[in-house]
């Protein structure tokens, strides 16, 4: 009986241990699975500057950093570095983006640079084949360029070192009035830009409030002046007098409708 209670507490403390033992295990393996692997860039690796200011990704899977050199970009395994001596106007970088019709766009404290999809890297700069092209606004405030952003419609706005921008559709850059900075500031520094759901544009600066810029009525081309419509019904047709995109007509309904009225529930 003696041998077999000894025998009882052997057995159990030998599994208790194996148990705990086992948890143990159990438990490293969990905590090393979920152990995330880090790898750190820098200039080594072939990164321009080991300050990085904004990373952005483009509609290949290209990564892109905006650094105090230019930009870096990063296909995965290497890095592709455009600086000053590619087309940019100046060598920091503080904004990327790359527009719904593919363009790239890249902010710089010494202008807006477009990315020229046929141009070639020279030793001897030539204007005609830069990798670069370079936009500046007339107020020389605000060629310090400092955050992109495209809406729904496909136009871009650029928040620079004093005011709002946007790029119309001859390529060039239009100021936005925003009224004056704040008693006290010299300039109206544009640091983030967003639109909401109701397509009002929010405009944050520096020292200077929160902007909110309201969505015009009857803009129909999205040029931010309001436009001309008039329905005919003797045909059905709207014709549309837009300021930036013209004159047109469109067709209202299908073949065969029937109007009836007092149907309509906006």
């Amino acid at each position: 009986m003696i041998f077999g209670a000894f025998q009882r507490r052997f057995i159990f403390r030998y599994t208790t241990i194996s148990s705990l033992v086992l948890l143990v295990l159990c438990l490293a393996s969990v905590l090393k699975a979920e152990r995330l692997p880090i790898k750190t860039y820098t200039v080594a690796d072939g990164l321009l500057r080991d300050n990085v200011f904004k990373i952005k990704q483009d509609s290949r899977g290209f990564l892109w950093f905006c650094t105090v050199e230019g930009v870096s970009r990063f296909d995965g395994y290497s890095f592709t570095n455009f600086t000053t001596a590619d087309g940019l106007p100046e060598r920091h970088a503080n904004d990327f983006l790359e527009a719904k019709d593919g363009t790239i766009y890249i902010a710089t404290d010494g202008g807006l640079a477009r990315l020229n999809p046929t141009g070639t890297r020279q030793q001897i700069p030539n204007p005609n084949d830069s990798l670069f092209t370079t936009y500046l606004p007339e107020n020389p405030k605000a060629k310090s360029f400092q955050v992109l952003f495209e809406d729904e419609s496909g136009q871009v706005w650029a928040g620079t070192s004093d005011g709002l921008y946007k790029l119309n559709a001859q390529a060039e850059l239009e100021a936005v009035d925003l009224g004056k900075p704040l008693t006290g500031v010299n300039v109206l520094s544009v640091s983030t830009i967003i639109k909401d759901r109701r397509g009002a544009l929010w405009i944050g600066t520096v020292s200077s409030g929160l902007f909110r810029l309201l969505p015009v009525a009857a803009d129909y081309d999205g040029d931010g002046k309001a436009d001309v419509a008039v329905f005919r019904p003797t045909n059905g047709v709207w014709y549309l007098q837009q300021s930036t995109n013209g004159f047109t007509g469109v067709a209202f309904g299908a073949a065969n409708d029937e109007p009836i009225p007092n149907a309509f529930v906006p």
